[in-house]
């Protein structure tokens, strides 16, 4: 309860919130004393559980939920949730069946979506389901926690997010004739930035500034490597050397 904002992030806690209310949902859910367990994280096969509906209680064809947007312009950093895990039935007819629940942060009419909950996977014949813990950041697939999880267990689940560090408004706003989706940019120890294409092995390397209109506006020097190709990642090291 009294932890400096450094701590509670190095032990992935949710950062303290400012508003009254959030501060007294904060209290609620990290006011017990918490045991810390060393997870192994799986990635499963992919599960598309991105939404476009509008503010309100809704349903699909696999699904329902509650959407909640914030007023105004201000930005949600923290979403919580509590439920009791159902008692899943054992059926005989038919193929696999599974259904999850999960609470989630953004992912309503955007592709950018960061959610977790858990996840029941039964087979014809089965007794119980296959449950498990699972977290999502969009578009990467679906992570399984090899957490306990059981019929009637209670979950809570907390998902956070820091401040935005990318703040509107952007300082330059522009559009390259000759830097495309094929292309890398890589910065490089002395501040110039390295522009390759992987398929080709070409390279230009351009001086950076962020006052000027556009922001790479000379190029210093180019040419094409011999060996450094598609499947490579170039990655600047701290004393100006750069590991392939």
């Amino acid at each position: 309860m009294t932890a400096d904002p450094a701590t509670l992030r190095n032990y992935g806690y949710p950062p303290r919130p400012r508003d009254p209310a959030a501060l007294g949902r904060w209290r609620e859910l990290l006011a017990r004393p918490l045991r810390s367990i060393r997870t192994t994280i799986t990635k499963r096969t992919h599960r598309d559980r991105r939404v476009r509906f509008t503010e309100g209680t809704e349903t699909g064809p696999n699904w329902s939920c509650a959407v909640v947007f914030s007023n105004g312009s201000d930005t949600l950093f923290m979403v919580s949730g509590q439920w009791r895990i159902p008692d899943f039935k054992a059926f005989t007819v038919g193929g696999e069946r599974d259904a999850s629940v999960w609470i989630g942060l953004d992912g309503d009419g955007t592709d950018d979506v960061f959610q977790a909950g858990i996840h029941a996977v039964m087979n014809p014949g089965d007794n119980e389901p296959n449950l498990y813990a699972w977290f999502e950041w969009f578009p990467d697939a679906e992570n399984a926690i090899d957490l306990p999880v059981g019929e009637g267990d209670t979950m809570t689940c907390v998902i956070t997010a820091d401040d935005d560090c990318l703040p509107i408004p952007a300082v330059q706003i522009g559009a390259w004739e000759t830097i495309k989706d094929d292309h890398q940019l890589i910065v490089m120890h002395d501040g110039k930035v390295l522009d390759w294409e992987p398929g080709n092995g070409k390279w230009r390397l351009w001086r950076y500034d962020s006052t000027s209109k556009d922001v790479l506006p000379s190029l210093v020097s180019s040419g094409q490597w011999q060996t450094v190709r598609d499947g490579h990642s170039l990655i600047p090291m701290h004393d100006g050397k750069v590991l392939d």
